[in-house]
């Protein structure tokens, strides 16, 4: 790409695009998170060899369905002393999914006023009778910044539960998720 903006930098002020990139990254970790978790209570821990697999199958279930797996490990999250925290996590993340799902598919745009306006439609029927609306509303930095940090601070929880699990989870869970890859100029 030559050195000229991309569209979108004409419509939304670079800091709302840091921002916004943050927050969806933050919400993709924390699903990663959520994944690991859950595979974990379930006793399956890696480097077993089928943790990937039993980890992969909970990262293809959908938001709704993760959520309500995570709130039935009551059994295994009771084993290791997190059961309230677990709980009260699960009813935040179930809170504000909706803001995650605004967030990567409402389109934003800035208003000569200093805040965001965001176009986003939701579906609020069943997926064989659907009932769109759609939501037109104004966002302020304010309210970026807070949903920001409640994305952080629910990934950070999630890793904290990992490491009271066992410690060293959270490293070996990103090693079989992320494993080592050449630069792809160096692969050359």
């Amino acid at each position: 790409m030559k050195n000229e903006k991309l569209a979108v930098e004409t419509l939304l002020p670079p800091r709302f695009l840091f921002q916004i990139g943050a927050y969806l990254q933050t919400c993709a970790h924390i699903e990663l998170a959520i994944c690991a978790v859950i595979t974990c209570l379930e006793g399956c821990f890696p480097p077993d060899d089928n943790w990937l697999n039993k980890y992969s199958k909970n990262r293809k279930t959908s938001t709704s369905e993760l959520i309500k797996k995570l709130r039935r490990t009551n059994k295994a999250k009771n084993n290791h002393g997190f059961a309230k925290d677990l709980e009260k996590l699960v009813d935040w993340i179930d809170r504000f999914v909706d803001n995650r799902h605004l967030a990567a598919h409402g389109a934003f745009f800035g208003s000569p006023e200093g805040f965001l306006r965001v176009d986003y439609l939701r579906n609020t029927g069943k997926k064989k009778s659907p009932n769109y609306e759609q939501t037109r509303t104004a966002i302020t930095e304010a309210m970026v910044t807070e949903v920001l940090n409640d994305a952080n601070d629910i990934y950070l929880v999630l890793l904290g539960m990992l490491e009271q699990i066992k410690p060293g989870l959270s490293t070996d869970v990103h090693r079989v998720i992320v494993p080592l890859v050449e630069h792809p100029v160096s692969a050359k």
